[in-house]
């Protein structure tokens, strides 16, 4: 189990990061695409 929770907040970290970096432009994206 411990291993298990350790695993998925290095998931939870990773995803973090590309999110915030990749975030701002899909969400920019779909924003032009629905204008």
């Amino acid at each position: 189990m411990r291993y298990s929770l350790h695993y998925l907040q290095g998931r939870w970290f990773l995803a973090a990061i590309l999110g915030a970096l990749a975030g701002p432009l899909i969400i920019g994206r779909g924003f032009a695409w629905r204008l």
